[in-house]
Formats: C-alpha cells, sequence, structure tokens
C-alpha cells in the first residue's frame, strides 16, 4: 500500500513540475515538495524506531560483559536466543532449561513471559525488562 501511495504520488509531483514549467507555479511545487520531505521523515521515524531500540537494548546488554556466563532460560516454545545470538555474535550464549544450572555471577536472560520470573526477582539484585527479553543480574 505505501508504494502504491508512493507512486501516485510521485506522479503527481511530475505532473505539478510540467504545469509549473509552463505556468511559473513555483509556491505549489514547493508546497508539494516539503509535504514529500514531511513525509519522508515521519516515514524514516516510523520504521527505523523499533530497530533503533533493539539496538539501545543489545548495547545494554553488551555493557554488562563483565559477567561470568550469559545464560538464556529457555521455557516452553518462545525462545529468543537465536535472536540474542544473531545481535550478539560475539558472546557465548549458554541455553539451558533449568534454573537450578544458574550461578550467581551470571547475566540471566529469559522471556518476559517465564514462569519463574518472581523467584529470579528474589534471586538477583538488578532486573529489568527490555522489550521481550527479562534481564537479572547480580553486581
Amino acid at each position: 500500500m505505501a508504494y502504491i501511495v508512493s507512486m501516485i504520488l510521485m506522479i503527481f509531483v511530475i505532473f505539478i513540475l510540467r504545469i509549473s514549467n509552463s505556468r511559473k507555479l513555483p509556491v505549489l511545487v514547493a508546497i508539494i515538495m516539503a509535504m514529500e520531505l514531511f513525509l519522508g521523515i515521519h516515514l524514516a521515524a516510523t520504521f527505523s524506531s523499533a530497530t533503533q531500540m533493539a539496538n539501545f537494548r543489545d548495547m545494554q546488554l553488551i555493557d554488562m560483559e563483565h559477567h561470568d556466563r550469559l545464560v538464556y532460560i529457555q521455557e516452553g516454545d518462545r525462545c529468543l536466543a537465536d535472536n540474542l545470538q544473531f545481535r550478539l555474535r560475539n558472546t557465548k550464549i549458554y541455553l539451558i532449561y533449568d534454573k537450578k544450572d544458574i550461578a550467581e555471577n551470571d547475566l540471566v536472560i529469559t522471556d518476559y513471559l517465564y514462569s519463574g520470573l518472581d523467584e529470579l526477582k528474589n534471586q538477583y539484585t538488578y532486573w529489568r525488562v527490555m522489550g521481550p527479553l527479562a534481564l537479572f543480574y547480580n553486581e
């Protein structure tokens, strides 16, 4: 749908440019160009904001690499470890299924819908939810 609207808008601008050459309508052309500029700015902000937030969360994770291990606790069929590994390519992520296998110095990441969130909140000093991930760690 966005492609169709942009094509119609480009055809409209070309038509206005043809008219402006013969009738000298530079104000109308300036208005159309400003409209396209603001539309482009709006589209860039709309589509890139999600990526920017994901990159910001990744940078927060990279800053916490002073822990012994980065552990992802898997529960059920929702697994975000592959996405996390793709974003943190140089970091080894340990995928575990039982929270008995985690240590005190681990940086623990799990899905924000994980059933043991309350137990992890009691076990770790610091925690936060970053998008679909819940992050737990001690200093």
